[in-house]
């Protein structure tokens, strides 16, 4: 099965398959001359399966790092580099304790790693001499340690003792750039929650909830924390920002996967149905994105989200990666394009299980019917997908009104909703208010006609995201009030 991976400022990319893992080239930093949306391959590497080893990040440089039964691994971004052991576990042994969870920064130069260690006392050790039970059998230390590879420096938190006999673990993570650290750990009948800064090192907030059944914790670089917990089912997103009075939560659909915590919305994935949708902090649904249509043509997706709150959508198909970026507002258009491209491309397969039923009155009408009517232009390669789009040989079908009936070339004209014309860029003298719309109706109407022009496929990417901007601020200059001369 192959996996995508993604760096967090949109540079580079990994490909790992069962064989070997691939380091690709992002469009950020070169992308490839032929294909603007197709990704440059830096190197291929086999991977020693004997290791067990699992990528757990692509670094913004371009290193890989993986992670083992024996420690943490580092590929370099070079196509001579070895596998080389950044960071070796603990072994285990009752006194020295355990490495517990291992998590890399998005630079790729600092690793946190958990140690968990048994508490014992003098009074425990007396205990154990006098073969008495001691409460060190149940408490063990949860203690943070930020390693920086560059050299080799430590910085050790402040640790936390948890009663195992309990059943409330101890949970932490970290933003994406190292910047702030949030750790949860239960004391008496309560969950405290603590959000530190990691470069000014103290704690800018900190939280009580009761005891619940934590999945997972998260923060982003701007200090706000989310706590995902329930059970399966019956799932709750809190989130809780740096000022340590605004809280927020709601139920999340079921079976979804969180993606992202970004500076003003989170980001799941709905698996189930191959649906991405994004909501706000308090909850209201503001993008979905149906990825079913790429997943039907044997297309493998990867969603990552970058520094920027922007969507890097990640293409496998025929053995090459795509890249296509995007954002939470675009990535709706994009999904009906791609909707539109299926349903497009499955009128001209022909079926081979529909046989044409063969009567005194003639053949019958096929299954395989024209889903659309045939109003849309014959459509060009599409680098988003990376594949030809066929095109319906023979002259297109005049346009129909309701009733059937032939619609003149004047109606056509006049209704601007067959031939979808090009608009033109706006010029720099038509920014004024009443230059070209009359009102904001117009222009929403303008906005909505450019994306079906995209949705269409005659626009490209980079046309449709720049009419966008200029109408988008046309629409903000129209929005300001202007005050008295």
């Amino acid at each position: 099965m192959v996996k995508l991976y993604g760096s967090f400022n949109s540079r580079f990319f990994a490909c790992l398959t069962p064989q070997e893992i691939r380091l690709y080239r992002g469009i950020a930093a070169g992308g490839s001359d032929a294909n603007p949306n197709q990704a440059q391959l830096l190197f291929a590497r086999a991977i020693d399966e004997s290791l067990g080893v699992k990528l757990i990040r692509v670094g913004n440089q371009g290193a890989l790092f993986f992670e083992g039964p024996k420690g943490l691994y580092r590929l370099c971004n070079n196509p001579r580099a070895e596998l080389e052991m950044a960071h070796e576990r603990l072994p285990r042994g009752a006194e020295r304790g355990k490495t517990g969870r291992v998590v890399v920064d998005a630079s790729g130069c600092e690793v946190y790693y958990e140690t968990i260690s048994p508490v014992a006392g003098i009074k425990n050790r007396f205990g154990k001499l006098l073969g008495g039970k001691s409460d060190c059998d149940s408490s063990v230390a949860h203690q943070l340690v930020c390693l920086n590879l560059r050299d080799r420096g430590q910085r050790r938190f402040p640790p936390a003792r948890v009663d195992t006999r309990s059943g409330y673990g101890f949970y932490w993570s970290i933003s994406p750039s190292g910047r702030f650290l949030v750790q949860a750990y239960p004391v008496n009948r309560s969950y405290h929650l603590d959000i530190i800064d990691v470069t000014a090192e103290c704690i800018v907030a900190d939280f009580q909830m009761p005891l619940a059944n934590i999945h997972r914790l998260w923060v982003n670089d701007s200090g706000v924390m989310m706590v995902h917990l329930g059970h399966v089912g019956d799932e709750t997103l809190i989130l809780a920002l740096p000022d340590g009075a605004t809280r927020h939560s709601f139920r999340p659909p079921v079976g979804c996967q969180v993606l992202h915590l970004g500076v003003q919305h989170v980001a799941c994935l709905v698996e189930m149905q191959s649906r991405l949708q994004v909501f706000d902090y308090p909850g209201n649904l503001i993008s979905e994105a149906n990825l079913q249509p790429l997943r039907d043509r044997g297309v493998v997706v990867h969603l990552g989200f970058n520094d920027r709150d922007q969507i890097d959508v990640l293409h496998w198909e025929s053995n090459t990666l795509y890249l296509h970026y995007a954002d939470i507002r675009s990535i709706e258009v994009d999904a009906r394009r791609w909707q539109l491209q299926a349903l497009q491309q499955s009128r001209a397969i022909p079926s081979r299980c529909t046989t044409p039923d063969i009567t005194a009155a003639g053949p019958s009408k096929s299954a395989t019917a024209p889903l659309l009517p045939t109003i849309l232009p014959q459509q060009r390669c599409s680098p988003a997908l990376g594949i030809q789009l066929p095109t319906r040989p023979g002259p297109a079908r005049p346009p129909c009104l309701r009733d059937g009936r032939p619609q003149s070339s004047a109606q056509t004209k006049r209704g601007q909703s067959i031939s979808f014309p090009r608009p033109g860029p706006l010029s720099s003298k038509a920014c004024g208010k009443a230059s070209l719309f009359s009102s904001l109706v117009e222009l929403d109407a303008e906005l909505q006609r450019v994306q079906m022009i995209y949705v269409a496929g005659e626009f490209s990417r980079e046309e449709y995201r720049s009419r966008r901007h200029e109408l988008e601020s046309l629409r903000r200059s129209m929005d300001t009030p202007t005050g008295p001369s």
